[in-house]
């Protein structure tokens, strides 16, 4: 018998008001084709979700991310 897919780790987020997968700041950076400092720079003005995960390192949600993409 084969086993099922294992399901990617999806978390609710309060700005899209769906559940999404989470994104590493770097792999973000080279989706949307920006500087890694523009990803924080997004957080901090509010404009994507993140999650503080271990220590500096952050996650951000990715349909937060190419929502703010395509209004620009």
């Amino acid at each position: 018998m084969s086993q099922p897919e294992p399901q990617p780790f999806m978390i609710p987020c309060p700005l899209c008001k769906k559940d999404v997968r989470l994104l590493r700041v770097s792999h973000a950076a080279r989706l949307v084709d920006v500087h890694s400092r523009t990803i924080y720079r997004y957080v901090e003005e509010g404009l994507i979700h993140s999650v503080k995960v271990v220590g500096k390192t952050y996650r951000v949600c990715g349909e937060c991310l190419f929502r703010q993409i395509r209004s620009k």
